[in-house]
């Protein structure tokens, strides 16, 4: 109701697409990944007719990407994940965000197949969650898991 009601006046264009974004992102979690990505595609249409890039601009990146990647489009779901790590550092810095990113990004890279990469940004994510929650916090550990089990995994072709 309330993106509705935003629909109707005027210069809320960053009000709406951040709207958009968090609808896809609850329809994401109900493994509605059609209505997901439809909605998420319109927040980011509506973020690049917009003069400027904006901070939540990072989050429809990472949902699209999120969805990309359920649905198995791995290469579009890395290029999305990577979007969203150039923002969220733009913006905020190499915060928890930034991290969580970045185990994304390591994710689409493991489905891609590409192992070195899906390493390099898994151990960068292990890095961040660490410093800013602490080495046993659950999810700094499962993101040093990921980063131990990626490391062993041999080259590809071997």
């Amino acid at each position: 109701e309330a993106l509705e009601y935003m629909r109707q006046g005027e210069g809320m264009e960053r009000e709406i697409a951040t709207s958009l974004n968090n609808l896809a992102a609850v329809r994401l979690r109900q493994g509605r990944l059609e209505d997901a990505g439809a909605l998420v595609g319109e927040a980011l249409e509506i973020y690049a007719r917009l003069p400027e890039e904006d901070a939540h601009h990072a989050a429809s990146f990472a949902t699209r990407g999120a969805v990309r990647y359920r649905l198995g489009d791995y290469g579009g779901a890395a290029a999305d994940f990577g979007r969203s790590m150039h923002l969220t550092r733009r913006f905020f810095g190499e915060n928890i965000e930034y991290a969580v990113a970045a185990a994304n990004l390591a994710s689409a890279y493991e489905g891609l197949g590409e192992p070195g990469k899906a390493t390099e940004h898994m151990m960068l994510a292990a890095g961040l969650m660490e410093k800013w929650l602490g080495a046993e916090h659950p999810r700094a550990r499962r993101c040093r898991a990921s980063a131990d089990r990626l490391a062993e995994k041999p080259p590809r072709g071997t």
